[in-house]
C-alpha cells in the first residue's frame, strides 16, 4: 500500500512526510503489513499550522510550523519515573490514528455565548524498543493552536519525578512572564525581556518573534489530577516543562490508566490573534460534567473589601472592624439601589484577630463574629433582591478547610449565599494539610495536592448549588467548561497591589493580563476605583490610571462577577462615569479583541448576553496613544447611539487622572473614530440601536469636494478653503444656499483635532438631504490658522474690554477676518457656483470661539449673512488665566450686548442658533448663556427665529458638535422651517 493510499485510508486531516519504514500489526490474530511514515504530522483545518512528530535516534520530538517559519523547533517529549520504565528514550512510533472534529457547543454562561470546536487530530503510539512499555500522544490542532498530551495506559502505581516536554522557542524573542516557584504564587509584576533571559516561569506564557511577529502563547489545559506546569530555560531557548513539587519533592503520583493535561501553545500573527483564539484551553476540556447550574447568574457585586486595603476597616475585631452587621446593611442598601446583585463580605467569620496569616487552622466557617448576624442580613438582602457572597479565608490550611466544609456549605445554602469566594493566603510552598498519620505536611500551591482539592472544592460547592471564586488559586486552565461553577478566580497582581503593594501595578500591567493571564480565563481583577489616591496623594501607592481606564477595565478585563471595588461614597462623588458600571453587563454573547499590541494597548468590544448593545474598552501602558476604533462589527444596517466615556484632553495618569469626557454620537459599522488614550488612560463605550435605524441608514449620495488652496488678504494669513457640493449639483440646474463654516480643519475631515474626531458636516448633511429634511445646500469650510484666537476673537467686544491675546501680542484681527470672507472668499463663491447669494440663503456656524464670531458676523454684516449657528459659544471670550484675572462675567456680557446693540442684528431678518454642553469647558456657559437668550428676547427674538439647547453629558470638543450636527443643521436649513 502506497504513501497515497495510506493518506486516504488515514483521513484527509492527516499529512506525513516522508514514507519509509514497514510496521506489522496484529489484527484478529492476523498480521498485515502497512507503510509507517517517518515524520507523521496533521495540520490545521485551515492548513496554516502543521504539527510533526519524529522518533529520530529513539528521542521522541515534535515541531510546529506556520506557513514555512518553524513556530517551535525541534522540541523533546517523554516522562520519567520513580518506579519502573521511563518513557523518554529507545522508543519507536508503532502505529497512528487520525480524525476530524466540528461542532459548536453552548457556555451557560461566558464571554460568548457560542464556541466553535473544529480541530483535526492525530494519535501517535510510541513503544520502548527494550521495556516494550507503550504510551501515545494525541495531538489536536486547530486554526489558532496546537494542544497535545500524553496518554500512559495502566502499570499499577508510579510516581513521575520529571517530565521532559519541551518548547525550543526563539531566545531573541520578546516575552512577557511573571516568575515561578516564588513565594508570593502568581503575583509578581510582569517582565518583557528577551526569552534567552527567562528564568522559571508560570503559564500563560506569551512571545512576540522579533522577524515575524508571530505571537505565541504557551499554556496548559485540563489540569485534572497532575501538578501544574511551569516553565524551566535549561539551555537557550528551550523550555521545559517543570512540575510543581508536591509535598515530599515528587512531581505527580498516578495510579492506572493517566492522562496529563494538555500541553497547548497558542500561534497567532498578531497579538489580538491570541486573545480571539484563547476558546482552545475551553475546547480541550470536556464538557460540563454538573448538568444545571442555573443556580449562578452572573452580575456586579460591591463589597466590604477595599476598605480593609487603605486601612479604613480591619478584617479582625475591633472599633473598625468592617463586617458588622451595620455596616452591611448599609452596602446591601447601596447595591439595591444601583443594581448589583451581589455584596462579599470579608472578615465575618472568626478567626481573623492576630496573625491570621499564619494561624489558618483558627478559623471557623460557621461561626460569625457578635456583631455580624449572618442570617438577619441574608433575609435583609433577600427583600432587596441582593444576595450575599459569601468568604472562605483558609491562609492556606486546607486540612482545616475541608474537615468544616460539608457545615460551611450546608450554612450557606441555607440562608441563601449562592457564590463564595475562597482564599489561600499563604507563601507559595506553604499549604498545610495533615495526613492520615496526623503529621502536619507542606506542599506548593500548583501541587497535584492542591490540585485535587480545589477539585473536590468545586464538587462539593454544586451539591450545595454554590459557585467558587477562587482567589490565590491554581491557575485557570480552562476547566470551567466541565466544572462551570468555578466562575472566576485570581491568579495575577489585582487591584490591592495598588493601595498597598510595593511598588503598585505599573499603567502597563492591564494592558498586559488580556495577552497572558487573561488568556486562561475569568480574573476577578477588582476594577472600578474612582478615589485614585486613596492613601493621599503623596503616598507612593496610587491607582495607575485615569478614572476612564477604571470604566474601561469592566470590557477588557472579563469576569462573570464584576466588582465595584470602591467604597460607596466615592461612587457618589462621580455620578456621570459611575453611571457606566451600573450599565455594563457581565455575561456576553460575543468578545472581539479589535486591536492591541502586548503591554501598550488594547482595544474589547463584547456584546451583551440576550441584547442588541454592545459595549467596547481601551486601556493603554503609561504612554499615551491615539487609536483609529472601527465598528464592522455592528450590523451594517443599523443606526447606533454610542455612550462614550473617554480620558479628557488633559487627562494623565499621574498629573490629572479624573479628567474625563462623557458624550454622546450616533454611529455605524462604517465608523472610524480617532480616540486618544491619556497616559494610563481608556476609554469605554455602550453602543446601543436607535429605533430609528431602518430609516436612517438609506442610500446617501456623497457630496463633492472642491478645493481652493492658498486663500488670504493683505491682513489674512493664506490657508485652505474646501467648498462642498450637493451630490445633484452637476446633474441640476439650480442654485444653492450657502453655509459658511470657521474651523474647515475640523469640520469636514479627521486628524486635525485633540481627539482625532472631525464633525464630518458634510456626511450629516448629506445624510439630512436624501431623507429629504433639508434644502440642499453648499458648504464652504474656511481653514483656520495659528493666530485662530486674534481672527476669531470679535474686535468690538474686545476693544471693550481692553484685552489681548495670551502672550499679550498685537490686537485682534476679526474684523480682517470677516473682511476676507465677505470681500474675497464669499464672492469667489457666488461667481464660480450657483449660489443664491441674498442674505436668507446664506448661513455661518462655528464652534467655541468660530461661535462668537459667527455671531459677530450677522452683526457686523447684517445684510450678507441671514443667520448663524453658534455651537459651545465661549462667552468669556479668554483664552488663559491672565486674562480672564482682566475681566468679569458681567463686564463681558455688557460688552457684548454693548456691542451687539450697535450692531445690525434684526428679529424680523435673521435667526440664531446657540447651544453648550454640560462638561468641562461648557460647564462654564449657562450663567452667559442665560443673560444672552434674556438679551435676544429682549430684542424680539423668540420661537421661529431662535433657538438655544442644553446638551446633557455633552462636551467640548469635535466628537460631541458631530454627534449633535443635525439639529442645527435642521435650524438653518430644515425644510419644515421654511
Amino acid at each position: 500500500m502506497g504513501c497515497r493510499l495510506l493518506g486516504v485510508l488515514l483521513g484527509a486531516s492527516a499529512f506525513f512526510v516522508g514514507c519509509q519504514s514497514v510496521i506489522a500489526d496484529e489484527i484478529s490474530g492476523e498480521k498485515t503489513q502497512a507503510l509507517m511514515p517517518v515524520q507523521p504530522s496533521v495540520s490545521s483545518p485551515n492548513g496554516a499550522l502543521e504539527f510533526r512528530v519524529t522518533s529520530e535516534a529513539g528521542i521522541p520530538r515534535y515541531t510546529i510550523m506556520k506557513g514555512e517559519e518553524v513556530v517551535v523547533d525541534a522540541s523533546r517529549l517523554g516522562l520519567r519515573f520513580a518506579n519502573g520504565a521511563n518513557l523518554d528514550d529507545d522508543i519507536e512510533i508503532t502505529s497512528i490514528e487520525s480524525s476530524q472534529h466540528s461542532e459548536t457547543w453552548e457556555q451557560p454562561w461566558g464571554e460568548r455565548r457560542f464556541i466553535d470546536d473544529a480541530h483535526n487530530e492525530l494519535l501517535v503510539n510510541f513503544k520502548t524498543k527494550d521495556t516494550q512499555s507503550e504510551f501515545g500522544v494525541r495531538i489536536r490542532v486547530f486554526d489558532d493552536g496546537v494542544g497535545f498530551r500524553y496518554e500512559v495506559p495502566d502499570t499499577g502505581k508510579r510516581v513521575i519525578v520529571d517530565e521532559l516536554t519541551e518548547f525550543s522557542v526563539d531566545p531573541d524573542a520578546t516575552a512577557w512572564w511573571t516568575p515561578a516557584g516564588e513565594f508570593n504564587r502568581y503575583e509578581y509584576i510582569y517582565k518583557t525581556t528577551p526569552v534567552r533571559d527567562l528564568e522559571g516561569a508560570h503559564t500563560p506564557f506569551t512571545l512576540r518573534v522579533p522577524e515575524t511577529n508571530t505571537h505565541i502563547a504557551i499554556h496548559e489545559a485540563a489540569l485534572v489530577d497532575y501538578s501544574g506546569m511551569w516553565l524551566d530555560q535549561r539551555r537557550s531557548g528551550i523550555l521545559e516543562a517543570d512540575l510543581a513539587p508536591r509535598h515530599d519533592g515528587t512531581k505527580v503520583h498516578v495510579e492506572g490508566a493517566f492522562n496529563t493535561p494538555w500541553r497547548v501553545i497558542q500561534v497567532s500573527d498578531d497579538a489580538e490573534g491570541l486573545v480571539n483564539g484563547s476558546d482552545i484551553y475551553l475546547n480541550l476540556n470536556e464538557p460540563n460534567k454538573l448538568g444545571d447550574v442555573s443556580y449562578f447568574k452572573p452580575g456586579k457585586y460591591i463589597g466590604i473589601w477595599w476598605g480593609m486595603h487603605i486601612g479604613k476597616y480591619t478584617w479582625g475585631s475591633g472599633p473598625i472592624h468592617g463586617a458588622t452587621t451595620e455596616n452591611t446593611k448599609q452596602y446591601i442598601d447601596f447595591a439595591a439601589e444601583n443594581g448589583f446583585s451581589g455584596v462579599l463580605v470579608e472578615g465575618w467569620n472568626t478567626g481573623w484577630d492576630g496573625d491570621w496569616f499564619h494561624n489558618g487552622d483558627l478559623f471557623s466557617f460557621t461561626e460569625s463574629y457578635e456583631d455580624f448576624d449572618l442570617e438577619e442580613l441574608t433575609e435583609y438582602a433577600r427583600k432587596r433582591g441582593v444576595h450575599i457572597i459569601g468568604h472562605h479565608e483558609t491562609s492556606g490550611s486546607i486540612s482545616n478547610y475541608e474537615d468544616q466544609l460539608e457545615d460551611a456549605f450546608d450554612l450557606y445554602e441555607r440562608v441563601g449565599v449562592p457564590a463564595v469566594k475562597t482564599g489561600y493566603v499563604a507563601d507559595g510552598s506553604d499549604l498545610k494539610y495533615v495526613d492520615e498519620d496526623g503529621n502536619a505536611r507542606y506542599t506548593w500551591h500548583a501541587s497535584q495536592e492542591r490540585v485535587n482539592h480545589d477539585l473536590h472544592v468545586l464538587k462539593r460547592a454544586h451539591e450545595h448549588k454554590i459557585a467558587i471564586n477562587a482567589h490565590e488559586p491554581v491557575k485557570d486552565t480552562g476547566l470551567r467548561r466541565t466544572y462551570p461553577n468555578a466562575i472566576s478566580r485570581e491568579g495575577a497582581r489585582g487591584m490591592e497591589f495598588n493601595a498597598w503593594g510595593t511598588p503598585p501595578n505599573p499603567p502597563e500591567h492591564q494592558a498586559i493580563l488580556p495577552f497572558t493571564r487573561m488568556l486562561s480565563g475569568p480574573f476577578d481583577f477588582t476594577p472600578g476605583i474612582f478615589d485614585l489616591a486613596p492613601n493621599g496623594e503623596d503616598d507612593q501607592n496610587k491607582v495607575p490610571s485615569t478614572l476612564a481606564k477604571q470604566l474601561a477595565l469592566y470590557v477588557t478585563v472579563y469576569s462573570p462577577i464584576q466588582m465595584a471595588a470602591d467604597l460607596p461614597e466615592n461612587y457618589e462623588k462621580h455620578p456621570e462615569a459611575f453611571q457606566f458600571i451600573k450599565d455594563v453587563p457581565t455575561d456576553w454573547d460575543e468578545s472581539i479583541a479589535l486591536d492591541g499590541e502586548v503591554g501598550d494597548f488594547i482595544v474589547m468590544a463584547r456584546k451583551e448576553r440576550g441584547s442588541e448593545d454592545w459595549f467596547l474598552g481601551a486601556v493603554s501602558d503609561e504612554e499615551k496613544r491615539n487609536v483609529q476604533l472601527t465598528f464592522e462589527f455592528l450590523d451594517a444596517d443599523r443606526a447606533y447611539r454610542a455612550d462614550i466615556y473617554r480620558d479628557g484632553s488633559e487627562a494623565d495618569w499621574e498629573k490629572n487622572p479624573y479628567d474625563i469626557t462623557i458624550e454622546q454620537r450616533v454611529i455605524s459599522a462604517d465608523s472610524v473614530i480617532g480616540l486618544n488614550l491619556a497616559a494610563g488612560g481608556g476609554a469605554a463605550f455602550r453602543i446601543t440601536p436607535m429605533e430609528e435605524a431602518a430609516e436612517k441608514i438609506i442610500d446617501v449620495p456623497a457630496m463633492k469636494k472642491v478645493v481652493f488652496d492658498n486663500m488670504g488678504s493683505d491682513e489674512i494669513s493664506s490657508r485652505k478653503v474646501t467648498v462642498v457640493l450637493p451630490a445633484d449639483y452637476d446633474s441640476q440646474d439650480r442654485h444653492y444656499p450657502v453655509l459658511y463654516m470657521h474651523d474647515g480643519n475640523n469640520t469636514l475631515e479627521s486628524g486635525a483635532t485633540i481627539t482625532g474626531d472631525g464633525w464630518k458636516v458634510h456626511e450629516a448633511f448629506a445624510q439630512l438631504i436624501a431623507e429629504e429634511k433639508t434644502e440642499p445646500a453648499i458648504l464652504v469650510a474656511i481653514d483656520n490658522s495659528s493666530e485662530r484666537w486674534r481672527e476669531y476673537a470679535p474686535q468690538k467686544f474686545v476693544s471693550k474690554l481692553n484685552l489681548q491675546d495670551s502672550n499679550g501680542s498685537e490686537a485682534v484681527i476679526s474684523d480682517a477676518y470677516l473682511s476676507f470672507i465677505v470681500e474675497k472668499v464669499k464672492p469667489r463663491i457666488d461667481a464660480e457656483f450657483r449660489t443664491l447669494s441674498d442674505k436668507d440663503n446664506t448661513k455661518i456656524m462655528g464652534s467655541s470661539m468660530g461661535g462668537l464670531i459667527s455671531l459677530y458676523a450677522v452683526s457686523e454684516y447684517p445684510e450678507v449673512f441671514g443667520g448663524a449657528a453658534c455651537l459651545s459659544t465661549h462667552w468669556p471670550l479668554v483664552i488663559s488665566h491672565e486674562m480672564a484675572s482682566s475681566t468679569s462675567r458681567e463686564e463681558t456680557i455688557k460688552a457684548i450686548q454693548s456691542s451687539l446693540s450697535d450692531g445690525g442684528i434684526d428679529p424680523t431678518e435673521h435667526r440664531f442658533w446657540f447651544d453648550r454642553g454640560t462638561l468641562n469647558l461648557d460647564a462654564f456657559y449657562p450663567e452667559y448663556q442665560d443673560s444672552m437668550d434674556e438679551y435676544f428676547k429682549a430684542q424680539g427674538f423668540g420661537e421661529g427665529n431662535f433657538e438655544t439647547r442644553v446638551y446633557e453629558g455633552a462636551d467640548h470638543n469635535e466628537a460631541s458638535w458631530a454627534s449633535r450636527i443635525e439639529d442645527p443643521l435642521l435650524f438653518l436649513f430644515g425644510l419644515e422651517n421654511k
